[in-house]
């Protein structure tokens, strides 16, 4: 794992914990005296190496391993100014999507998402600016979406990911989670080495052509339902153009990234002895405890099935702004469950229900954003969803910025 020099002169200092468990601990590193994110907090998944401070991506196995180095990611944030005030919790290894230990500020009681739930919790409890997490199949995004957050994966590839501990590397990515949209635009701006523009967004003078998936799985909450032909409605009546997108068979797409994931993560964790992996995390081993690749051709289909997937959806981008669809497609699972209520009192697995909106952006590698909107949703502040075309990370954030607009005013 390389890292290189530390950032210039970093000096630390101790905080107290919150009371949302949140944090593994609160060092303040300090970065650089000025820069585009001079005053800017960041909160960091103990996945991602900050130097000297916890690095157990989730797994009491590492509880005393400390960052050897600090990853690019970090390195380009405290260049620009920003200050890290701690380390967040994780979904052992980036293997859950519910950091069932970490409390909700948002929403008491119900599930805060994950596996970058601690960063989502620290930004939505007012403790950072900005959290920086890792997405491999939502793990931004979904936490974002429970917390009333921004959360934003670039396009696979344009964040460096060394001094990260993996979880499958052909899907994984480093992004961000936020309260404010521009403070989320300058620090993609940093990770991605792009010079900021003089003034905030660019404008945009013009109609958006934009996609909308209209093949919802059976179990979308009818609040979600109602708020995505609300957003179309208000779109429409802008002057944007909305084109219905077909988002083919969630099921058999999750099934086949779960088979992928666990594959590759297999590969990371296949050198422990008996006594090392019984103290991995309780969802790092129940995920890799799964059966499903032992079939015959199981694990070919599989990648078989997410190429053409990410093929059809890159097509699908061709004309488009942005795509867009509801981040999670049900109602927040209660803080520890496992399972969600289905309206006709079935039972639904977390994990499948919530990568079913956001996983396909990290099959096709694309540019992604978990947005909030207010006044849609009901009790819950609804979160849509923004796929781009590969390598518009900033363009997505500025037709995102249009999409809010249009539907907020």
């Amino acid at each position: 794992m390389s890292g290189g020099a530390a950032p210039p002169s970093p000096t630390s200092g101790a905080a107290p914990l919150d009371p949302f468990g949140a944090f593994l601990s609160r060092e303040v590193v300090r970065g650089a005296s000025d820069g585009s994110l001079a005053g800017v907090t960041v909160a960091v998944k103990d996945n991602i190496a900050v130097q000297g401070q916890p690095f157990t991506a989730g797994h009491p196995l590492h509880a005393h391993r400390r960052g050897p180095v600090y990853a690019t990611a970090v390195r380009r944030l405290l260049a620009a100014g920003a200050q890290v005030v701690g380390m967040t919790r994780t979904d052992s290894g980036g293997f859950g999507v519910t950091t069932p230990e970490v409390a909700n500020p948002v929403h008491p009681g119900r599930s805060v998402g994950g596996s970058s739930g601690g960063a989502a919790a620290a930004v939505a409890g007012g403790f950072a600016d900005l959290g920086l997490g890792t997405d491999t199949g939502g793990s931004i995004r979904l936490p974002a979406a429970c917390t009333g957050l921004f959360g934003w994966k670039p396009s696979y590839g344009r964040v460096p990911m060394d001094g990260v501990w993996p979880l499958a590397p052909s899907l994984d990515h480093v992004g961000l989670i936020g309260r404010s949209l521009p403070v989320l635009e300058s620090a993609a701006r940093v990770l991605l080495s792009e010079e900021a523009p003089t003034t905030g967004f660019p404008p945009l003078f013009r109609p958006l052509v934009l996609g909308m998936e209209q093949d919802l799985p059976a179990y979308t909450s009818p609040t979600i339902r109602t708020a995505l032909k609300e957003v179309e409605r208000h779109l429409l009546r802008q002057g944007h153009r909305v084109c219905p997108v077909n988002a083919g068979d969630r099921r058999a797409l999750v099934g086949a990234f779960g088979l992928v994931v666990t594959d590759e993560a297999r590969e990371i964790y296949a050198g422990l002895r008996p006594s090392e992996y019984d103290a991995l995390g309780p969802a790092a081993r129940a995920a890799l405890s799964q059966v499903g690749l032992e079939r015959k051709g199981a694990l070919s289909e599989a990648r078989a099935t997410l190429q053409q997937e990410a093929a059809r959806l890159t097509r699908q981008m061709e004309g488009l702004d942005a795509l867009l669809g509801a981040t999670l497609h049900s109602n927040l699972p209660v803080q520890g469950e496992d399972r969600i209520q289905r309206a006709d009192g079935r039972p639904l697995p977390v994990l499948a229900t919530f990568l079913a909106g956001t996983c396909r952006a990290n099959v096709a590698g694309l540019p992604a954003l978990a947005m909030p909107i207010s006044g849609l949703g009901g009790e819950e502040s609804f979160s849509l969803h923004l796929t781009a075309g590969w390598g518009r990370d900033l363009e997505l954030l500025s037709v995102a910025d249009a999409i809010r607009s249009s539907i907020e005013e």
